[in-house]
């Protein structure tokens, strides 16, 4: 099972904390390293700097989704480890993006 199965609507019942410990933070490595290289890469249209940016970044965006809505609608002490360990990654990342002068 994965944070990104292609169901119509995500099987909450298989989305462990225990599955977000090991799939978000590969995906946040993962995002980092397209950024990286859509920081070196972009064009300044809407195809080359947007639209590619959404594409590295929905992944991550998705799943991270689902994890805080279990969170919110769960809130056990398992889903809220995840947050407390994997939110200060997610802010870092973004944040970065943010300030990205390329992007």
């Amino acid at each position: 099972m994965s944070f990104l199965s292609s169901q119509y609507f995500p099987p909450f019942d298989k989305l462990t904390p225990e599955l977000a410990l090991q799939e978000i933070p590969r995906l946040i490595a993962d995002t980092e390293r397209r950024v990286t290289e859509l920081e070196s890469t972009c064009t300044p249209t809407w195809e080359g700097r947007i639209a590619a940016l959404t594409d590295v970044t929905h992944p991550l965006g998705y799943a991270w989704g689902l994890v805080s809505h279990l969170h919110g609608t769960c809130n056990s002490p398992a889903w809220r480890k995840v947050i407390e360990q994997l939110q200060p990654q997610i802010v870092t990342l973004f944040l970065r993006i943010g300030q990205s002068e390329p992007l």
